[in-house]
């Protein structure tokens, strides 16, 4: 029973449904009927216009309602008589526009105001006819207005005499046989913002969204485009480009002007849609047709989902308000872009080719000029005045400024004024042809060796000269010039890239790359640096020739720096400060390290040139190679003096600064090589049965060879046998291996064991008790030997007065008044009296004297002890090296 009840209550409601359904067709088939009735009766009349727009909107929208009805007959029929009224309608609207606008030839009439009126009602009935009907519109109004510009700018046979006759004065009949001239193009543009000043009431009367006056304006300039390329094919035209592209630039410059213009003017413009108003929709008209029916439980789940829509809608409306506000924003932003990217390049596009030929050809004539006179006019020396300073505060050639101002100039003007495409791109390939030449004339500038390079490996010393690069003072100063000019070509040419990378249009950007130039200005300032380096090496070759030609057995009183040190320190003395104010910091390191690392090697290398060394020789060798070393660790402070002292620095501060190494890295390099050279030299003083020994702890583990052995024993003027025999107890020692008894004798072992018993005795029958122990400990061991004699010489040294408390302030002499009272020896003023007043008293006085007369006595009587104690230890030293046996020669 249930369920028959339930099932004729389904059957009722399926039949309220269609009920329902029906009764809200029915009602808006009358609706439909009734609308084209009376769209019918007001297509005719013209001032009915708004009337009918809203009929049209109306029918529009009931037909939508009816396309799932289109099978049925009066529902054809509807449709059919719809769209015959619709045409009628769009045929009597163009029709209106046609007559109130006018054609060309009524274009300076004045419109009425009711005609105004008239064609805003018929814009109504446009925007409800649909797009199609509105492009219409809008193709014959472009018609129109283009047919006017053309018959003034067209430049075709006569159409300037009909602009003329249009005319009230004469200056319209100029414009006119002006229009194909290329210096007279910009009056095309002043023209079309005249003419959009001038008709401000007509576009006022259409719709916003139509945004007549830009589509006018693309338009205008299609047109305009169009002449222009054909100006540009014109022979004559050209031929007079190719004398001067003046009035090109100028046509070039008015077109960007005029597309920025348009662009600013139209990108605010509204993009709403149709303002046709909305009927009631189908929901709407369902409840309203059933509202007498409803039943309680449809009333509530009809307001529980009415409830439930309104609360999702305020959720997604709270969390929204900031998406939306930012997405207007950026969709304004999109579509003011979308409107400056329609109008760049609209017009400006067909110079681009003409531009390429002509602009950067004249381009290239100027820059190469201006780089030509700018090379030729240098000094290749700034004058303190005029020398253009760097970040880094060193001076410049006055052509690079000059040759970068040119292509600043030249980038400004193109990008801001010219073009941002192809001929932007064409520019840069130009910059890039003078950049190149650029830094080839500076590399031609820069002195060269014998073979005609800027590098070149130094031969042997006494070889070949042809790697020679005499530089005088003023060739250094501009090898430092061009240095510094290359670096900064450098720098300027990475920031000219990312300009022309910022300024020229995006899809062109991977075609602008200045890598190649950037490359070569480094070059130009490696070459610069190797000059330099063989330059100064050069001078240095003249000490180690002059080390090769001093007489080395003919030495008799070792001690003084040879000449050929001094003349290195004066070499270094002289260049080091003079290239330290040319360069900055890094390529002053980088000098420095690399003339060391050209000179210590030769040095090495000269070393085993040296023939007949005496033992006084290699003596004063081991000092002059000493010397050689303090000279190369003062370069750095030579070339980068220590800073001026800070006030807001303590003491300890400013000391810190004053022995801070500037460069760590060539300190190391020259510690470790000269050192090798000293201990070289220290081996080659040690008799021929130690020598094995001397070398394995002397030498750096990293300078130990067989070969470097080998050339040792030769430089020492040792036999055949000799040297067989000193080799082979080396390998043996280097690999670890116990030496034969006769080896570990050395050459001659009973003649040294003979030696060492007289030495012994000397030892310990010389002068002084603490020598003797001293002359055993080095006879037992060499290490002991060296640690002995540090020892020796701190006992020495703090037995003399000054001997420096370096921490503390003046020393005090012993007996004198400012024992007392802690006043130096040097003070003008006495304990207790005022400041600014000198001690007068006689017994101060005297006290004072007899102070400083005993305290030098007792100074002068512990030096000439020590001094004592040194010539003992020599003897010993003597005795135990057996230098000094009767009948022994002195030399190898």
């Amino acid at each position: 029973m249930v369920q028959e009840i339930c099932r004729d209550i389904k059957k009722l409601d399926f039949a309220k449904k269609h009920l329902t359904n029906s009764i809200t067709a029915l009602r808006r088939l009358a609706m439909l009927t009734a609308a084209v009735t009376d769209l019918e009766s007001v297509c005719d009349r013209r001032d009915q216009y708004r009337k009918a727009a809203n009929l049209v909107e109306a029918v529009h929208q009931l037909m939508e309602y009816f396309q799932q009805y289109e099978a049925i007959p009066k529902v054809r029929s509807l449709a059919r008589r719809l769209a015959a009224v619709e045409a009628k309608l769009q045929a009597a609207v163009l029709d209106d526009f046609k007559i109130l606008v006018g054609g060309p030839q009524q274009d300076t009439a004045k419109m009425p105001p009711e005609n105004l009126e008239r064609l805003a009602t018929a814009c109504l009935v446009v925007d409800a006819l649909g797009k199609k009907v509105q492009d219409q519109v809008m193709d014959w109004m472009c018609e129109r207005e283009m047919n006017i510009y053309q018959s003034a700018f067209g430049g075709a046979a006569g159409s300037g005499t009909l602009a003329a006759q249009q005319a009230d004065d004469r200056g319209a009949a100029e414009v006119a046989a002006h229009a194909t001239r290329l210096d007279k193009f910009e009056q095309r543009f002043g023209w079309f913002r005249q003419r959009l000043e001038a008709k401000r009431e007509l576009w006022g009367v259409f719709p916003a969204h139509w945004r007549v006056p830009q589509m006018l304006c693309l338009t205008f300039c299609k047109i305009t485009k169009a002449h222009l390329k054909r100006i540009l094919s014109d022979d004559e035209a050209l031929s007079g480009l190719r004398a001067d592209v003046g009035p090109l630039v100028k046509a070039v410059v008015a077109t960007n002007r005029f597309e920025r213009d348009m662009a600013t003017a139209f990108g605010g413009g509204g993009g709403g849609g149709g303002a046709g108003r909305q009927g009631g929709g189908e929901e709407g008209e369902d409840e309203e047709g059933a509202a007498d029916s409803v039943s309680a439980s449809e009333a509530r789940r009809r307001l529980e989902k009415f409830r439930a829509r309104v609360k999702a809608e305020q959720q997604a409306a709270a969390a929204a308000k900031d998406t939306v506000a930012k997405a207007g924003d950026k969709a304004r932003e999109a579509q003011e872009e979308a409107i400056k990217v329609a109008f760049e390049g609209a017009v400006s596009e067909a110079f681009e080719s003409a531009l390429v030929q002509y602009y950067i050809g004249q381009e290239e004539r100027e820059h190469l000029e201006h780089l030509d006179v700018a090379v030729r006019e240098e000094r290749w020396l700034p004058d303190e005045e005029e020398g253009d300073v760097t970040g880094s505060g060193l001076r410049v050639l006055q052509s690079a400024n000059k040759i970068f101002f040119k292509i600043r100039a030249s980038l400004t003007r193109c990008a801001k004024s010219v073009s941002r495409g192809p001929t932007l791109v064409a520019l840069a390939q130009l910059f890039k042809r003078v950049l190149g030449g650029y830094a080839s004339d500076l590399m031609r500038r820069l002195p060269r060796t014998a073979g005609g390079g800027t590098s070149a490996a130094p031969a042997p010393v006494g070889g070949s000269t042809d790697w020679y690069v005499r530089l005088s003072e003023e060739d250094e100063r501009v090898v430092c010039c061009l240095l510094a000019t290359a670096e900064f070509c450098r720098d300027t040419t990475e920031g000219l890239a990312g300009a022309l990378a910022k300024d020229v249009r995006s899809q062109f950007a991977d075609r602008v790359d200045f890598a190649e130039e950037e490359s070569a200005f480094q070059g130009v300032a490696s070459a610069c640096m190797n000059v330099l380096v063989l330059g100064l090496n050069t001078r240095l070759d003249g000490c180690l020739l002059e080390m090769m030609r001093q007489r080395w057995d003919a030495v008799e009183a070792p001690g003084d720096d040879s000449p050929f040190v001094l003349t290195l320190r004066k070499v270094l003395l002289d260049a080091g400060p003079r290239l330290g104010t040319c360069l900055d910091g890094a390529n002053a390191s980088f000098l420095c390290d690399k003339t060391a690392r050209m000179f210590v090697p030769r040095l090495h290398e000269a070393l085993f040139r040296l023939r007949r060394i005496s033992d006084k020789g290699m003596l004063q060798l081991a000092i002059d190679m000493d010397a050689v070393r303090r000279a190369l660790l003062e370069l750095p402070r030579l070339v980068q003096p220590p800073p001026p002292k800070n006030p807001t620095h303590t003491p300890a501060q400013e000391d810190e600064a004053a022995h801070k190494d500037p460069m760590p890295s060539y300190t190391a390099y020259v510690e470790r090589e000269m050192g090798a050279v000293v201990a070289l030299v220290k081996v080659l003083q040690s008799r021929p049965e130690s020598l094995v020994d001397t070398y394995l702890l002397l030498m750096p583990p990293a300078a130990q060879s067989a070969a470097e052995f080998q050339r040792l024993c030769e430089l020492k003027a040792l036999t055949r046998k000799q040297q067989t025999d000193l080799l082979a107890l080396y390998q043996a020692r280097a690999a670890g291996q116990p030496a034969a008894a006769g080896a570990a004798a050395g050459p001659g072992g009973a003649a040294g064991g003979a030696r060492g018993g007289p030495a012994g005795a000397g030892g310990a029958g010389g002068p002084g008790g603490g020598e003797s122990g001293l002359a055993s400990a080095a006879a037992s061991n060499l290490g002991t030997f060296k640690m002995s004699m540090n020892n020796f010489t701190r006992e020495l040294a703090a037995s003399i007065p000054f001997a420096g408390k370096r921490g503390g302030g003046a020393d005090v002499i012993p007996g004198s008044p400012a024992a007392g009272s802690g006043k130096s020896l040097f003070s003008k003023t006495g304990p207790g009296a005022p400041s600014g007043h000198f001690r007068t008293g006689s017994s101060d006085a005297n006290s004072t004297a007899s102070g400083t007369s005993a305290f030098f006595k007792e100074t002068a009587a512990k030096t000439k002890e020590g001094f004592a104690k040194i010539g003992n230890f020599i003897r010993v030293a003597n005795a135990l090296s057996g230098d000094h046996r009767p009948g022994e020669s002195d030399g190898h």
